[in-house]
């Protein structure tokens, strides 16, 4: 790719920004708990804004199939210490919808992303396993992505998620077919 190339395929400020995200994840290494704030100094002052840690806990489960070629699924996370319904994370090839109960906690095209609870180390969904301490952190997404234009191609909807269903998870919230809303 050339540079023109590039910098007519990326998001501004994208590369850039990685560099910094690397420095303070090297920097402030440790518990999720104690990056939080490093990255939300990080974050608030970006394209991407705000960063939540919206849960932490225990894999207790996890299924996933191949269907057309992703990894489809969901994971199921139980808090240590509280008395709280589990978070459940549907996934098709990366973590599109974090759901408690019935409300959606966080979905795309924010990003969802899950680390080592000790360490926080990003865990992929495909690395995803039972008995893993995680924290679950939101980051927002750059305000393009929630133009009329983008949300046509990165809505819920647009991977399978009727959001409408998170209580019932009656279409198993991780099909492979588009659900219109």
């Amino acid at each position: 790719m050339t540079g023109r190339e590039l910098k007519r395929s990326i998001i501004p400020g994208t590369l850039s920004f990685s560099i910094k995200l690397g420095q303070t994840l090297r920097e402030n290494r440790g518990s999720a708990g104690d990056m939080l704030a490093p990255l939300q100094a990080l974050f608030s002052d970006s394209i991407y804004g705000e960063c939540r840690l919206i849960f932490t806990g225990k894999i207790i489960d996890k299924a996933t199939r191949i269907i057309g070629g992703y990894d489809i699924g969901e994971a199921v996370i139980e808090v240590l210490d509280r008395d709280e319904s589990p978070l459940t994370v549907s996934i098709k090839n990366e973590y599109l919808l974090a759901c408690q109960g019935d409300k959606v906690i966080a979905s795309v095209p924010d990003l969802i992303v899950i680390v080592d609870y000790e360490t926080s180390t990003p865990i992929n969904a495909e690395r995803l396993r039972y008995g893993q301490r995680v924290a679950v952190f939101a980051v927002g997404c750059p305000d393009f992505y929630r133009s009329d234009a983008a949300l046509k191609v990165v809505a819920p909807r647009c991977f399978g998620f009727d959001i409408r269903l998170c209580a019932t998870r009656a279409n198993n919230l991780a099909r492979d077919s588009v659900v219109p809303l």
